[in-house]
């Protein structure tokens, strides 16, 4: 694993297990092993949202009801001190 990895992720972890917020999926449960780690989250009704936009191009009215759901919990995080950066 690159180094910093392993941090990067327990940090994501703490962060996802103390966020609730309805645009925001949640988090249950991690469990790992030597190999994997595994994610117990929130079952969401429909579907992912990048399986509808890689069938092709969404309503204007689907794109922005879900560009705005995207853009509160954005917002909800970044009120709290957590932002996203770019992998490296």
């Amino acid at each position: 694993m690159k180094v910093g990895l392993i941090d990067q992720i327990k940090g994501e972890i703490s962060v996802m297990r103390l966020i609730r917020h309805p645009n925001v999926v949640e988090l249950y449960e991690v469990m790992a092993s030597k190999t994997k780690i595994y994610f117990a989250m929130e079952y969401v009704k429909g579907g992912e949202l990048f399986n509808k936009v890689a069938k092709g191009r969404l309503r204007e009215s689907a794109a922005r009801k879900y560009f705005q759901q995207l853009i509160v919990a954005v917002d909800f995080f970044h009120s709290r001190g957590v932002s996203s950066r770019p992998e490296t």
